[in-house]
């Protein structure tokens, strides 16, 4: 009840006594009149409650949303992740067989060396020559040594250093992996 309404109820209570009929006809005024305001409150309030839930419903809308493409993302980082693992096991076998390609070179070297060395100093003592061209011909298989262990540490030096670099590259490989995992992270839904 307002200010107005209050004054006009006091005015009524202090009036003469009117009449029966003047005092139902300004209850129905005053009726119709509370009525009215009543009636406006609540279309302003139904008014507002629509506001209020269409507001709602685009929150909702609004997170369902976010939920979709961070669906979309984890499913995006799950197939990366596979392919990575498919990668990795692809490239485990490549360090597996140029390790043991390089062992089998080393050791068909060295046999190779070994056979040479020996059919030389053989051939050698079996001719009876001089001790000059038996020198001669040891010197000669010992340079070929030289430069044959020359030849096979150098080849395996490039090959171990190959092994690191493609271990390197996999090691960063996995980090930018674990960084990108890391930043892809969902956020936690608000409340």
């Amino acid at each position: 009840m307002n200010f107005l309404q209050a004054r006009r109820i006091m005015g009524l209570m202090n009036a003469p006594e009117p009449s029966l009929a003047e005092r139902v006809s300004r209850l129905e005024i005053q009726v119709a009149s509370m009525h009215a305001e009543l009636k406006g409150l609540i279309e302003t309030s139904v008014a507002e409650l629509k506001g209020m839930l269409a507001a709602l419903s685009a929150r909702i809308d609004a997170q369902n949303m976010r939920l979709d493409d961070q669906s979309r993302r984890l499913d995006e980082h799950a197939r990366c992740m596979d392919s990575l693992e498919a990668y990795m096991r692809k490239m485990n076998a490549t360090i597996v067989i140029t390790g043991i390609s390089i062992a089998v070179s080393v050791i068909l070297g060295v046999g190779a060396i070994n056979s040479s060395l020996v059919s030389g100093m053989t051939a050698a003592f079996q001719a009876g020559d001089g001790s000059a061209r038996w020198r001669a011909n040891v010197e000669r298989d010992v340079g070929e040594l030289k430069r044959n262990f020359a030849e096979m540490d150098a080849r395996q030096r490039r090959d171990s250093t190959a092994i690191e670099q493609q271990g390197q590259e996999l090691r960063e490989i996995r980090k930018l992996l674990e960084r990108r995992m890391a930043t892809q992270q969902p956020e936690p839904a608000k409340r």
